[in-house]
């Protein structure tokens, strides 16, 4: 294993392993192909719990960045996928920004999503997006397992990228997506109802798309920034988890 060192900010445990390993790979300290220490073994070289380093390597692997393989450890994934680090993402994830900095951010960029739907997308592209919204609600009413209802939300704003009808906001919304996709798993950790509030202005945000309705649109985008950002602002950070 190489010799590595490891400066612990106070921040999000699972954001700070998941740019951990992202610093490793931008330096070059693992490259495409290697194996990354254990679980157990980056639990001491970091004091993170294995809960955390679990979670951070499921949002790596979603992002395409590694390669879980069960029984046999964790990969950087090889020059054959999805590249390892898209150099705009790194850049995002990277910067140093505040919660107000983020949701400002989503917020803007969902607005000019939401008014480009609405001028482009059709009935059938919408129906799509209420599709997505409605498995949400399923999954909510039925077993509501977490990991699910994340998935259904996300499935539903990359629907929202495709009824933009343009194709460089749907890269920059995708984009988006992927920066915040640590931010969102973490309020769904901490907030049991993010997955029906977030059910209940999706829909709002649907029917007012519907009947192209742009301000209505608007304010159930501001709303959702308004609540993300009250659970944005309790993160769980490395100190805390350690006891300090």
């Amino acid at each position: 294993m190489p010799n590595l060192e490891v400066k612990m900010p106070r921040e999000s445990a699972v954001d700070f392993m998941i740019r951990t390993v992202k610093d490793w790979m931008s330096d070059g300290v693992y490259k495409s192909g290697d194996r990354l220490p254990s679980e157990a073994e980056l639990c001491q070289l970091t004091g993170i719990s294995r809960g955390s380093i679990r979670e951070a390597m499921k949002v790596l692997s979603t992002l395409g960045l590694v390669d879980i393989r069960r029984g046999n450890g964790t990969y950087i994934t090889g020059q054959d996928s999805k590249p390892p680090v898209e150099p705009l993402l790194l850049n995002l994830q990277r910067s140093h920004w505040s919660v107000q900095d983020l949701m400002d951010f989503r917020e803007q960029i969902e607005k000019s999503v939401i008014e480009l739907i609405i001028r482009n997308a059709n009935d059938e592209q919408i129906d799509l997006m209420e599709a997505a919204n409605r498995r949400m609600k399923a999954e909510i009413d039925g077993e509501n397992n977490q990991q699910r209802v994340l998935s259904y939300d996300i499935a539903f704003h990359r629907q929202m990228a495709k009824c933009t009808g343009n194709a460089l906001f749907e890269i920059l919304y995708n984009y988006t997506l992927d920066f915040i996709a640590t931010d969102t798993e973490r309020m769904y950790r901490e907030s049991s109802a993010m997955g029906y509030i977030s059910y209940l202005l999706h829909q709002r945000m649907v029917d007012a798309i519907r009947h192209r309705d742009l301000d209505s649109a608007k304010e159930a985008i501001a709303e959702a920034m308004q609540n993300h950002a009250k659970i944005g602002n309790k993160p769980e950070t490395v100190g805390q988890e350690k006891g300090a």
